[in-house]
């Protein structure tokens, strides 16, 4: 597992914190940032299926 790149949801204006992980074979890990202060960790239903879309 590569380690957690931040980046940003794109679904609304909010601009939540995501992290992204692969584990080097195609498949990646997404997560909500614990340090993003819009979200803190946390990620609505829509940031939860980025890695689905």
């Amino acid at each position: 597992m590569t380690s957690p790149t931040r980046t940003t949801c794109p679904y609304c204006g909010v601009g939540c914190g995501v992290t992204v992980a692969s584990d080097g074979e195609g498949r990646h890990t997404i997560a909500g940032d614990p340090d993003h202060p819009a979200n803190r960790g946390q990620l609505c239903s829509k940031g939860a299926m980025l890695g689905q879309t």
